[in-house]
């Protein structure tokens, strides 16, 4: 009897453990590596969004929305300092431009300074003025008003003779004088009596001996009328005299013989004796040339005069010989 109940005993412990000698239940199966990631990194919260943080000043302190100490800077929302010169202006020598500031005239002159071109100066507004009281002059110019010069009106260098209108002279006030003995006069006009003298400015008359310049003399003299043929001629005899170091050219139609204002025709006279006859062209240095010269007349005798023009760069110029026959 205790023998049944001994292994009635045994079968319920063998029931109670199993067959497998008391293992543990089985577990689902996970492998090593995520088993030992697991281990090493266990699971992390989700991340939140961080919270906006409102900036209140910029790094130099200025608060947002306000001026900067440092024009034209100011302060934005973002907490950047940011030019904004039409908010906050600009510092001294400086201008707005936009947004910006700027610090220098359009040829690069800082604002408020001079140029190395005197005497120009950069203003307060950024435009390039002549300042001559601040910025000077170069050298070899002087002052004037506020801007700089070295000539006179008439562009002639100080102290020089004028080249446009001799026989001016810049002196060391700037002003155009009369100064023939150191500038000479004009091609047309001859230097006598410490004065320029223009002989074209007087009258003459037959025989007297015209100075063309200081070198060349003209004289017109003998005049007759002659009946050649039936035609009224008048003969002159003409004298030129060069007493210079370069030739003069004297050409027919540099003379003209006028009764009144009705001009007359140069030509040889058909009829009479044309006797020794002047030779046109140059007349060399320290050469005289002579010989008569006529002219055919329209209209009866009456009263002539000799027009002898001369041609210079600028100017034309007209002797008046009166004539008798």
């Amino acid at each position: 009897m205790k023998y049944i109940i001994v292994l009635l005993l045994a079968g319920v412990l063998m029931l109670s453990f199993g067959c497998g000698g008391g293992q543990p239940p089985a577990q689902e199966n996970v492998s090593g590596n995520e088993t030992q990631a697991n281990a090493t990194h266990p699971e992390q919260p989700p991340e939140q969004p961080p919270e906006e943080v409102q900036a209140t000043n910029c790094e130099d302190g200025t608060f947002v929305g306000n001026c900067s100490l440092t024009k034209p800077e100011i302060c934005d929302v973002f907490g950047n300092l940011v030019d904004d010169a039409e908010t906050c202006g600009c510092p001294p020598k400086s201008l707005p431009a936009g947004r910006e500031c700027i610090y220098t005239c359009s040829d690069g002159t800082n604002i408020e300074e001079c140029s190395a071109d005197k005497p120009v100066y950069c203003n307060e507004n950024g435009k390039l003025q002549n300042l001559s009281s601040i910025c000077g002059c170069p050298q070899g110019y002087d002052l004037y008003n506020e801007s700089c010069r070295d000539a006179c009106n008439d562009t002639t260098v100080k102290l020089n003779c004028s080249v446009k209108n001799k026989p001016l002279y810049c002196n060391e006030k700037y002003e155009l004088v009369m100064n023939p003995a150191k500038c000479g006069c004009h091609d047309w006009e001859i230097f006598e009596n410490n004065a320029c003298f223009d002989p074209s400015s007087k009258t003459y008359s037959q025989g007297d001996t015209v100075r063309i310049n200081k070198d060349v003399t003209l004289k017109a003299d003998k005049a007759e009328e002659h009946n050649c043929g039936g035609d009224l001629y008048v003969s002159f005899l003409l004298t030129v005299s060069n007493n210079g170091k370069s030739a003069y050219d004297i050409e027919n139609d540099s003379i003209r013989l006028l009764r009144g204002d009705s001009g007359t025709i140069f030509e040889n006279p058909r009829g009479c004796s044309a006797g020794s006859v002047y030779r046109w062209g140059e007349v060399g240095p320290g050469e005289t040339r002579y010989g008569n010269v006529w002219f055919l007349v329209y209209g009866g005798s009456g009263k002539f005069h000799i027009e002898y023009e001369v041609s210079y760069p600028t100017v034309i110029k007209t002797f008046d010989i009166g004539v008798s026959t």
